[in-house]
C-alpha cells in the first residue's frame, strides 16, 4: 500500500509502515529527522494526488488546540488559514484518510465537524493522558490495545483550574481511583 504521512518530520509514523512492508513516506516543510530517502520536503498539499492509498495527516495545531486558546485573539487569519490546511487535507482525493489533531476548534470552526473517535495514549499502552481526535474517512475506528486498569494512566497538567480549586492531576486520581473501586467504563471512553 503507498502511504502519505503528512506534516511528519520524524519519521516514526513513515517507518512504523515501512517495517510491515508498506511504500510509506512522510513530508514536512523541515528536513526528515530520520532516514531522509522516503521523506518529501515541502507543503504537503503539493504531494497530495491519487497515488496515494491512505494518507495519515497531522496538521500543525498551533492555531487549532484548545490549549492554546487564550493566544487565539488577533490571530484569527493565522486559525483560519490553518482551518483551510486541515479541511484541504480532509478533501484530498484519496479513499482512506486518517487526520489527527488534539481538542480543538477543527471540530467547531471547521467544514470536518465532529471527530470519528477520541483516543488517548494510555489506550495504546502509553502512560499518560492526552485526548487526541481522529477525522476518519474509509478506515475502521481504533481499537484500544490496553484497558482502563491495565495502563494506569499518568495524568499531565497540575496547575490550579477553575473547577473549584481541584487540580487536574486530583481529577484524573479521583477518575483511576473511582474507575478502579466500581469497576466502571473507562472514563475516556466516547459512546454515540
Amino acid at each position: 500500500m503507498r502511504v502519505l504521512v503528512a506534516c511528519e518530520f520524524s519519521g516514526i509514523v513513515r517507518d512504523a509502515f515501512r517495517e510491515r512492508g508498506h511504500d510509506a513516506w512522510s513530508c514536512d516543510l523541515l528536513d526528515s529527522e530520520a532516514d531522509s530517502r522516503w521523506h518529501l520536503r515541502g507543503d504537503a498539499l503539493a504531494f497530495i494526488d491519487t497515488r496515494w492509498d491512505v494518507l495519515i495527516a497531522h496538521p500543525p495545531c498551533t492555531h487549532l488546540t484548545v490549549a492554546g486558546a487564550r493566544w487565539f485573539k488577533g490571530r484569527e487569519a493565522e486559525q483560519a488559514e490553518a482551518i483551510a490546511f486541515a479541511e484541504a487535507l480532509w478533501a484530498a482525493p484519496i479513499e482512506r484518510i486518517a487526520l489527527e489533531n488534539p481538542i480543538g476548534v477543527l471540530s467547531t470552526r471547521s467544514s470536518l465537524g465532529k471527530p470519528t473517535q477520541i483516543i488517548q495514549p494510555w489506550q495504546f499502552g502509553h502512560g499518560e493522558t492526552k485526548a487526541t481526535c481522529l477525522w476518519l474517512k474509509g478506515l475502521p475506528n481504533w481499537r484500544p490495545r490496553t484497558s482502563w486498569k491495565a495502563a494506569r494512566p499518568v495524568c499531565i497538567g497540575s496547575r490550579q483550574g477553575r473547577s473549584g480549586g481541584r487540580t487536574a492531576v486530583g481529577r484524573c486520581q479521583e477518575s483511576l481511583r473511582l474507575s478502579q473501586s466500581s469497576g466502571a467504563a473507562d472514563p475516556g471512553s466516547r459512546e454515540e
